[in-house]
């Protein structure tokens, strides 16, 4: 009985202290900086897809498509994201059911050896402009039969290969690629 008396002194005092208006300012601040943190809390999140640990695996800023950008029927597969060698990450695009366009990044190395690339493997090509740099588009044989092949090296961002089935049009192709956003 003693304590639920001095329970009820406390809580009675709380109650004329918060009439006054000390206690509506504090309940104003204390309000005013729960708001605070929750919006603090939200910005700090980050929407990208790509789990931190592939982020932080690589010496550059990972480009990946904006969902909203794709074409009808294509989606980012969030599960597909590797490192599969120091410095490099794939992930994919699928569509049509089971076929993927599949990118694959990595610090963009010497102008020579993007060069040679096309030269070996991407002979027959065309150049394009994205809004993120300027990239070449193609076809190779991968021992399977033909690929639809981009190559774009972004400046002072990774070089992106992209590949995907012949049967994708280029100019679905592109806007794929024109749909790349960076990573936070």
């Amino acid at each position: 009985m003693k304590f639920t008396g001095w329970l009820n002194k406390l809580k009675n005092a709380y109650l004329r202290e918060l009439r006054g208006y000390r206690g509506r300012f504090v309940l104003a601040a204390s309000v005013l900086a729960l708001v605070l943190l929750l919006i603090f809390t939200l910005a700090a999140q980050t929407n990208d897809p790509i789990p931190k640990k592939i982020v932080s695996s690589v010496p550059f800023t990972i480009y990946y498509p904006n969902q909203s950008a794709l074409p009808s029927g294509f989606k980012l597969n969030l599960s597909s994201f590797q490192s599969v060698s120091p410095g490099v990450v794939i992930y994919s695009v699928s569509y049509a059911g089971n076929k993927e366009v599949v990118f694959s990044e990595q610090k963009t190395p010497s102008t020579n050896t993007i060069k040679q690339f096309a030269a070996n493997y991407i002979p027959l090509h065309t150049t394009f402009n994205t809004p993120i740099g300027n990239g070449i588009y193609g076809a190779y044989n991968d021992g399977s039969g033909l690929k639809s092949v981009i190559s774009l090296p972004i400046q002072n961002g990774p070089w992106l290969i992209v590949t995907a089935p012949s049967s994708l049009s280029r100019a679905q192709f592109i806007k794929i690629i024109d749909s790349l956003i960076k990573a936070d």
